[in-house]
């Protein structure tokens, strides 16, 4: 007889990995857009700054979700 209750543990178990693997990947790309953004936005001048360092987070945000 097959046992239906582990089969399902071990699957609970691996969603659980696979949730906690996704949730970091995610937030390291997330801390190397921000990272850039601010790295931008300390190299360039007063005017603009703000914009271009949202642009740039906003865009590096899809890019990670796409990739």
């Amino acid at each position: 007889m097959i046992d239906n209750d582990n089969d399902n543990e071990i699957q609970k178990e691996a969603c659980r990995i696979s949730c906690v693997v996704l949730e970091y990947w995610v937030t390291w790309r997330l801390t190397i857009v921000v990272d850039y953004g601010l790295q931008r936005t300390t190299e360039e001048d007063d005017g603009g700054k703000v914009a271009r360092t949202l642009d740039d987070i906003k865009n590096g945000l899809f890019i990670t979700i796409r990739t």
